[in-house]
């Protein structure tokens, strides 16, 4: 949920937020993915923090597809990363 749609006081897309949260899966994050995420950021000097943890934990887990709208994520080239927006 953005904190846009909170500011706005737009309830209708805040319920749709709850309840497209209601299905997600949260993976946990360990010391192994930490340790993913410092060698994705080795090798991908540009990657900001949170991003590599999240692609980090997105590899570990052997997800099939990271859906994110930024575009230079999608230029990494670990397959996975799919823009859609």
């Amino acid at each position: 949920m953005s904190c846009q749609t909170l500011r706005d006081k737009n309830t209708p897309l805040e319920e749709k937020f709850k309840r497209w949260f209601e299905d997600v899966v949260v993976l946990p994050v360990t010391s192994n993915v930490f340790t993913e995420a410092a060698r994705l950021r080795a090798d991908h000097p540009t990657l900001k923090t949170p991003d590599a943890i999240h692609l980090a934990t997105a590899l570990y887990h052997r997800c099939n597809e990271f859906w994110t709208n930024d575009e230079r994520l999608a230029k990494l080239g670990l397959g996975i990363v799919r823009n859609v927006l």
